[in-house]
């Protein structure tokens, strides 16, 4: 996902911010996924191909 554009909902992207998954690179204005954020995506992925 490198290199590609995402514009999520202003109160999805606060859920995960609270929640630990995603933090804000001010510097870069850019979301940056956390290591709590990729086991919730595989999680996530893993309870979808069930």
């Amino acid at each position: 996902m490198h290199g590609t554009y995402f514009r999520p909902d202003v109160w999805v992207a606060g859920a995960l911010v609270k929640k630990g998954y995603l933090t804000v690179d001010e510097s870069a204005q850019e979301f940056v996924v956390t290591q709590d954020g990729w086991g919730f995506v595989a999680d996530t992925l893993e309870a979808l191909l069930k």
